[in-house]
């Protein structure tokens, strides 16, 4: 990563959007700053710096609320794990450009920003990349981020809902991993600066979401993919924080196993590796009661809620069980399809049902003509189930 090239902010076409390119810094900072304070390392120090620092030459890009709250929380993690490697000036420069690009406005024009209100993934996201703007400034600017903290805490509600009241994310595996990544970042952030989660890890669910995965995960190690979401099943970061946070051993072995996987598989190292380093720590050190290795999910479990699922299975850990996941709910939510009483089967380790499941968003909107609005409109009339893949007869219903 120090010998990585600069990170290419090139403004992208009119529709688009940096956020691969930006999680991509986000990456490279965090690894790089865990190895730095870990190590002490110069070179390490200098590569998060010289990231940072390039990154707040650029203003955030606001079209796309995702992309400024990672410019912040990239900001923040530099401000505050770099602070005595700044000069003062550069430190000034920082704590100005998460004040003014982001932070203030938030406060200022509410509306829009009303995706902090949302019920869905960009909740978590976009106040995270505050709360840790906030926190990294709050000596500077102790109004207003408190302001930004405390409505923070007010709004997340709306989207820990979502977990209840069995666990089930509702948008899908997919999106758990990069909502509840962002949630847990929270959690972090305020207990290491503030000293408390303020009950962000409290929601009905939560805690057994990571389990959920494994309940989602059909004998071929493929996802049931209902939704956006892709069949592939990858390490996954977040799940060593709720291992921990709940003493469940046989969930953290496996994943375990699966980032050993990946890491031996790819070229460069899966993104979020250098927080299993934090998250995993020594299992004698979890802050969940006893490591229980003996903890078995049920052959045949069900979520509740607005996006019920069903999953049954002959036998656990065993490729060649027969394994069926079914679906209810709605289309009308945050990347649903027309998928209510769709199904996917697995028998002799093979996938006999699919789902088609996700598609690059860029891609689909530049084969079909559709506009974002169009494309992430999920009312009844909307030009959004034209397209077969979103609609009732691209999946397995049952009529």
């Amino acid at each position: 990563m120090v010998a990585l090239p600069p990170v290419d902010y090139t403004e992208p076409p009119p529709g688009e959007n940096l956020l691969a390119t930006l999680r991509q810094c986000e990456d490279r900072v965090l690894t790089l700053g865990i190895l730095y304070r870990l190590s002490g390392d110069k070179r390490y120090m200098e590569g998060m710096r010289s990231l940072v620092l390039d990154l707040a030459g650029h203003d955030a890009r606001r079209n796309h609320y995702l992309d400024a709250a990672t410019y912040t929380m990239i900001l923040a993690l530099g401000l505050d794990w770099l602070y005595d490697d700044l000069s003062e000036a550069q430190r000034d420069h920082l704590a100005g450009q998460i004040k003014n690009q982001t932070l203030q406005r938030s406060v200022d024009d509410i509306e829009n920003h009303r995706f902090l209100w949302a019920d869905f993934n960009w909740n978590q996201i976009c106040n995270n990349g505050l709360v840790f703007g906030a926190l990294a400034i709050a000596e500077r600017e102790p109004k207003l981020a408190q302001q930004v903290v405390n409505r923070s805490l007010a709004l997340m509600p709306r989207v820990g809902a979502n977990y209840g009241p069995d666990g089930l994310y509702v948008e899908g595996p997919g999106y758990w991993g990069y909502g509840t990544l962002n949630h847990v970042y929270q959690i972090e952030a305020l207990r290491a600066s503030l000293g408390e989660s303020f009950g962000l890890d409290k929601f009905p669910g939560f805690l057994e979401s990571a389990s959920v995965l494994d309940q989602l995960t059909g004998p071929t190690g493929k996802f049931f993919n209902f939704s956006d979401n892709r069949p592939t099943r990858n390490f996954s970061a977040p799940v060593f924080w709720f291992a921990r946070e709940t003493g469940r051993a046989d969930i953290d072995n496996a994943e375990w196993a699966r980032m050993k996987e990946a890491l031996a598989r790819e070229g460069n190292p899966p993104r979020d590796v250098g927080l299993a380093l934090i998250w995993r720590g020594t299992q004698a050190n979890w802050r969940g009661a006893e490591a229980n290795a003996s903890a078995a999910a049920a052959l045949n479990w069900q979520a509740r809620g607005r996006q019920p699922v069903a999953v049954m299975r002959s036998r656990r850990a065993a490729p060649n069980a027969t394994w069926v996941a079914l679906k209810g709910g709605t289309a009308n939510f945050s990347h649903g399809h027309m998928d209510a009483g769709s199904f996917v089967m697995e028998a002799g380790g093979v996938r006999w049902a699919e789902d088609p499941g996700h598609e690059d968003y860029l891609v689909a909107r530049r084969r079909t003509g559709l506009t974002h609005g169009q494309l992430f409109d999920y009312t009844q009339d909307s030009q959004r189930w034209r397209h077969f893949r979103l609609g009732a007869d691209g999946h397995n219903i049952l009529l």
